[in-house]
Formats: C-alpha cells, sequence, structure tokens
C-alpha cells in the first residue's frame, strides 16, 4: 500500500497508471499519517509486518530491488 500526502486525485491516477502499480495508493489528505508518524521527508518507506508491526522505516527513494532484497532480509530475519 502507498499513501500520498500531497497530490489531487488525477495526478495519483496517472502516476499509477504510468508505473502500472497494482496496490491501493491512499490519499492523506488531512496529512494525519504525516503527523502521527512524523514524517519529515519523502519518501519514506515503512517495511510493515502482517501483525501491523512497523519493522523497519527507509527514508529516500529505493529501487523495486531494493525493496525486494530489503524485504526478503527481513522475512528471514
Amino acid at each position: 500500500m502507498a499513501i500520498n500526502l500531497s497530490e489531487d486525485d488525477l495526478t495519483v491516477r496517472n502516476f499509477v497508471s504510468r508505473f502500472k502499480l497494482d496496490f491501493p495508493v491512499l490519499r492523506d489528505s488531512n496529512r494525519m499519517v504525516e503527523r502521527r508518524y512524523g514524517l519529515r521527508q519523502y519518501p519514506t518507506t515503512f517495511f510493515v509486518k502482517p501483525d501491523g508491526r512497523i519493522m523497519e522505516i527507509f527514508v529516500g527513494g529505493m529501487t523495486e530491488k531494493d525493496i525486494n532484497e530489503r524485504i526478503e532480509r527481513l522475512l528471514a530475519s
């Protein structure tokens, strides 16, 4: 899942279409997520276990390869 903090619906839809994303992109129009988690830089990636526990937070851009490698490492731990 992704959470968009600032773009409008059209921009988000175009982004999803352009990159052929197959996961939901939610909008945080009232900045509640941003405030609750103290986000200061974007993008920020949260790696969350199925039980909701945050395993790791990464600030900065990531390639798909980076994400896959990090997930494999976290699953192995």
